[in-house]
């Protein structure tokens, strides 16, 4: 995905967002973010969502854009492994509150798997804070290779750079309680199969899943401080990519933090979790994934809110190196 794209996607959520009768947008949000590993993102893994539902009559809208580096090699037993490569991202979100205490979502994602060009800036970040990485010196910088092979059969070799529509999902979600302190919600999603599988634009399935979520504000007068929880359980289809592999179900969860810094600015901190997508010895796709983030929100207007995050793989090779996140969201408006 070119940056020009990115530009113009989020100068168009920009000049949305300043039209029409509209709303004071929350700093307090989740970061809109899941894990990007390569042979994750094309399930229907969900965005970290709060329990502050969209007002009936109102639509809210974000658009993200995010860089992850990805680098993975393993072998163990038959099976082996190489992720190595970047994924563009860019997210168009839509909510529409079409009842008292009920909303509707959408998201659009468009997805580029790249070369790229950050190998030798990981590489000094992960130097300068003594992370670990991996053999990376040993393989060529900014290649696309995502390859996994089980005994003699190759059964993914992805090399081919592009840029296309991933698969498009729809969210309904409903108002359990909300008072000025706390609030809960419950949402359910479909997945449709409308990414090029063979591109890891999309898994050919189509997943549902269901989640239940809770933002606390208790501790917001006297300290600043929003809290939001949410964790569901995510069903997969009968996907194309390591079709016998891949598990039935997925727990997933997500808990953030965030610290009022005056009115126009949080800091957040955020640790998105999952169960593995695959049964696997490799512990890149076999085993449960820890990511954390941490950035903020800035308020440009009343109305627009720019988000901001850097995601590091806490349960290493899980999820990518890092995953740079920018956003804008928009506030109610009808």
């Amino acid at each position: 995905m070119q940056i020009d794209t990115v530009v113009k996607t989020l100068a168009m959520a920009s000049t949305i967002a300043v039209s029409g009768t509209s709303y004071g947008a929350s700093l307090d949000q989740p970061f809109l973010s899941a894990n990007r590993n390569p042979l994750v993102q094309i399930h229907g893994l969900p965005d970290a969502q709060s329990a502050k539902l969209t007002r009936s009559g109102y639509w809210q809208g974000a658009i993200t854009a995010e860089v992850s580096n990805t680098f993975a090699a393993e072998s163990r037993g038959d099976e082996a492994i190489i992720l190595d490569g970047e994924t563009y991202r860019s997210n168009l979100n839509w909510k529409y509150g079409v009842a008292q205490g009920w909303e509707l979502g959408l998201t659009v994602p468009v997805i580029s798997h790249q070369g790229g060009g950050v190998d030798g800036f990981i590489e000094d970040w992960h130097d300068a804070f003594g992370f670990p990485d991996g053999d990376r010196v040993d393989y060529p910088k900014d290649q696309l290779r995502y390859v996994y092979q089980n005994g003699e059969k190759v059964l993914l070799d992805m090399q081919d750079n592009g840029e296309g529509l991933g698969d498009v999902s729809l969210a309904v979600a409903y108002q359990l309680a909300k008072s000025a302190r706390r609030s809960w919600a419950v949402r359910a999603g479909y997945k449709f199969a409308t990414g090029d599988v063979d591109k890891l634009r999309g898994s050919d399935a189509a997943d549902s899943y269901i989640s239940l979520h809770l933002t606390d504000r208790t501790l917001k007068d006297d300290y600043g401080i929003n809290f939001h929880l949410s964790g569901g359980l995510l069903n997969l289809g009968d996907g194309e990519v390591l079709a016998q592999q891949q598990e039935d179900q997925v727990w997933f969860g997500s808990t953030t933090v965030s610290w009022d810094f005056g009115d126009n600015f949080t800091v957040k901190t955020q640790l998105d979790f999952h169960s593995a997508f695959y049964d696997s010895a490799l512990k890149q796709i076999g085993k449960s994934s820890v990511q954390w983030l941490l950035g903020g929100s800035y308020k440009i207007t009343e109305k627009l809110i720019f988000d901001f995050s850097l995601s590091e793989d806490i349960v290493v090779e899980t999820a990518p190196d890092v995953v740079f996140m920018f956003g804008l969201r928009m506030g109610e408006w009808r």
